[in-house]
């Protein structure tokens, strides 16, 4: 089982900023919620919902006959997202158990709340 899935909501562990100008001023910042919307495990990475946004240009096609700008949420690596506990109100890490029924589920190490899983 792994540590983060999709759907899951995640904290970021540190800022984001333009791969051009890592002195610039964060695009996101540290501490950050939100929801992993693809995962990459090859590579390592994950796309997040309205993090890293960069701008994609579309060339005219059918669809945009005069192109497009279009924003996008580009790749993050996962060692940099924390799974979000509710009750903690914060990023923690995570321990599996299984329970009763001999279903392994993920929980908060620190307060020991079933996190929801995500995805499926």
């Amino acid at each position: 089982m792994e540590r983060i899935r999709k759907g899951d909501r995640v904290v970021l562990r540190k800022r984001i900023t333009s791969s051009r100008n890592p002195d610039a001023t964060p695009i996101v910042a540290k501490g950050a919620q939100s929801v992993v919307l693809e995962i990459d495990r090859a590579k390592g990475r994950a796309r997040v919902e309205r993090v890293n946004l960069r701008w994609h240009h579309q060339r005219p096609n059918r669809l945009y006959p005069q192109g497009t700008r279009l924003e996008r949420e580009e790749w993050v690596q996962l060692s940099n997202l924390m799974p979000y506990c509710d009750q903690c109100k914060r990023g923690v890490r995570v321990t599996y158990r299984t329970d009763a029924s001999g279903t392994k589920e993920k929980c908060c190490r620190k307060c020991g709340t079933v996190l929801r899983s995500g995805g499926k």
